[in-house]
């Protein structure tokens, strides 16, 4: 299993989350299983867009050209759009580890 970072954008309004699944489209079946679109949506008053998005409903589901293990997946239904940007991502071997204070990358300012 990979951890995939989704980076979602719906009538313009964005937010991230992260899923762990084998490919891009087990990814997005993953998350759109869940709940987080939907209450989003809620939360956003996007009220009139539909909560049940699901695999049916995308549209396009292509890796990004040029780009390693980043894919853009476009949702639609009546109207109202989802762009999913797809983002294979590796975790820290140690969970919570503290970050290296003394790499040159923790100094960039």
């Amino acid at each position: 299993m990979a951890l995939w970072s989704l980076v979602i954008d719906a009538g313009g309004r964005r937010y991230s989350t992260q899923v762990e699944a084998a490919e891009p489209r087990d990814a997005v079946a993953v998350f759109l299983a869940g709940e987080s679109l939907a209450s989003f949506l809620r939360s956003e008053g996007l009220i009139d867009w539909p909560t049940d998005f699901g695999p049916r409903d995308v549209t396009l589901m292509m890796p990004m050209k040029g780009l390693f293990n980043m894919f853009i997946c476009d949702l639609g239904r009546g109207g109202n759009y989802v762009s999913i940007i797809l983002v294979r991502t590796e975790t820290n071997a140690v969970s919570n580890a503290p970050l290296n204070t003394d790499s040159p990358a923790s100094r960039l300012a």
